[in-house]
């Protein structure tokens, strides 16, 4: 058995790996449909499947402010588009994607970001 490191999330070269609440790593997928899906007047669904695109829900431990400052200027910066590698059931995958939503609760007691979190969703 190996204790070697394995980054399972980097994004841009960043490895926030190490930032992950644990068991807070959702992988799912999104559907999408073209313009002749819909329901007709019996209620019956038609798909008019064109693909599917992943969406990553990722939360993070209770981050410092530098952490959170490194994830939020030094990693997510201004542009909404990256390139993320990841866990892809199984395999590891590089895909661009964009981010959107990063936020987080500032404890006032401790000054932690708490419940911090980003969802990543394919291009």
């Amino acid at each position: 058995m190996s204790n070697e490191y394995t980054p399972v999330f980097v994004v841009d070269g960043h490895d926030l790996t190490r930032y992950i609440l644990y068991n807070s790593y959702a992988d799912g997928r999104n559907d999408l449909d073209g313009p002749n899906a819909g329901r007709t007047l019996d209620g019956k669904m038609h798909r008019d499947y064109l693909g599917y695109k992943r969406k990553l829900e990722i939360k993070f431990r209770p981050l410092t402010n530098s952490e959170w400052q490194y994830i939020e200027h030094g990693v997510l910066r201004g542009n909404p588009w990256h390139n993320v590698y990841h866990d892809d059931f199984g395999i590891m995958a590089t895909v661009r994607m964009y981010h959107s939503a990063f936020s987080g609760t500032v404890s006032t007691i401790t000054g932690w970001r708490l419940g911090a979190a980003v969802n990543f969703i394919e291009e």
